[in-house]
């Protein structure tokens, strides 16, 4: 169903340019019985005929249908046959060390169908593996192959069009580090099989690169990683305008006589491309949500702040006095809702939230409040974060957190 020219078929027959369906057989269609049964339904909803050139049956009669039921099924058999086949033909031609195609791998060129050793490339791929075993880190190699001059395979396709000839991402990298094929071997669902090409690494070189990375938490994840968003990711944006996810780390702590798990969570920026050689920012994600949760529920309460924002949208004087009223109860009751009904509140005026060098700021993106005052804060170091506890709320439509003399928690 997701054939780009069956996708164009149906999108003709539903702006009715067609009304007869011809096809050679009816395999050509489809060869699967539940594609067949909606393609149907949107040819009778459009009044469109199916025809089979060399195949006679009249889907308007129960033994028409049931002969078009019985060549699908032989089609559907037929189509799970022939991939059974070939699934097994890689499995054994892999179980040989025979090279299965695909993209050539850096080090290596294909000639007759089988991999041969590029002598300029295979030189620059043990030079990545000698310095990732110096380093002893992926994003440390990149910078250093940079420095070298070590750039990624120059592929040409048959059309003439050339691509590779650029710096590694960190990406390239780790999968680079992890394919077998440079040992010599083949690898097949998880099993490793001596190749029919020669090897570049020598075996303890490469075995080496591999222990680095599952020390280096490279390995296959024991268990399911949790859910990692948190109500400010993608609306908060770094000071280079990047949007900022959330992450977490765990570690081990010591509870008494019982070691547990504790997660740490964050929010990191993200970036833009795989050269991208900006400082990234990571702020931790407790201090942060509650400084913006409670200063921006704590704005309901600046009735300065709120004639600001109504003003700007046309609001007449009475429905201003009648908003204040409700605007306090919510945020004197907002402590005994739940974070998903706090969370659905804020998104008004907290929809998006800026971390920049030293300040953090709101700007107003609500259809009713485009034009007021931005929510902003500062302090001294970015690094810091003070609780709500030591905010000091000026007299205008703005405030800023500032050090108190006497700090009640910093989070580095």
């Amino acid at each position: 169903m997701e054939r780009p020219g069956l996708q164009r078929l149906i999108e003709d027959i539903r702006a009715g340019r067609i009304d007869v369906v011809v096809v050679y057989k009816v395999d050509r269609l489809t060869r699967a019985l539940s594609d067949f049964a909606k393609l149907v339904e949107i040819f009778d909803g459009a009044g469109v005929s199916f025809v089979s050139v060399t195949q006679a049956f009249n889907t308007t009669s129960s033994m028409g249908r049931l002969t078009l039921n019985v060549l699908l099924s032989f089609a559907q058999f037929e189509r799970e046959v022939t991939a059974e086949r070939i699934r097994d033909k890689v499995a054994a031609s892999k179980k040989k060390g025979m090279w299965m195609g695909g993209a050539v791998p850096m080090g290596c060129d294909a000639k007759d169908k089988a991999l041969v050793v590029n002598r300029d490339e295979a030189e620059a791929v043990r030079t990545i593996f000698r310095e990732y075993l110096a380093p002893r880190s992926v994003p440390a190699l990149r910078k250093r192959l940079s420095v070298l001059g070590i750039v990624s395979k120059r592929r040409t396709d048959r059309h003439g069009r050339g691509t590779g000839g650029c710096a590694f991402s960190t990406g390239a990298l780790y999968h680079l580090l992890r394919n077998p094929l440079y040992a010599g071997r083949v690898r097949h669902r998880g099993v490793l099989n001596d190749g029919l090409h020669a090897a570049i690494m020598d075996p303890e070189t490469w075995q080496a690169a591999q222990d680095l990375r599952d020390h280096n938490g490279g390995g296959p994840i024991a268990g399911r990683r949790r859910e990692a968003a948190r109500w400010l990711d993608g609306r908060l944006f770094d000071q280079h305008h990047r949007p900022m996810r959330t992450t977490y780390s765990t570690r081990s702590v010591l509870l008494g006589s019982v070691r547990q798990s504790k997660s740490y969570w964050y929010y990191g920026s993200k970036p833009d491309a795989s050269d991208d050689e900006r400082p990234k920012d990571r702020l931790p994600a407790a201090p942060l949500e509650t400084i913006v949760r409670d200063a921006t529920l704590g704005q309901l309460t600046n009735r300065v702040w709120i004639v600001d924002a109504l003003s700007t949208a046309g609001t007449g004087p009475t429905a201003l006095g009648q908003a204040f009223a409700p605007a306090e109860a919510i945020a004197a009751s907002a402590n005994k809702r739940s974070l998903e009904d706090q969370d659905t509140l804020i998104e008004v005026f907290a929809h998006k939230v800026e971390f920049g060098e030293g300040h953090l700021q709101i700007p107003s993106t609500s259809r009713r409040c485009s034009r007021a005052t931005p929510i902003k804060w500062s302090w001294r170091r970015p690094s810091a974060f003070l609780c709500p506890s030591g905010a000091r709320v000026a007299t205008g439509p703005s405030f800023s957190l500032q050090r108190p003399e006497r700090r009640t928690a910093i989070l580095n």
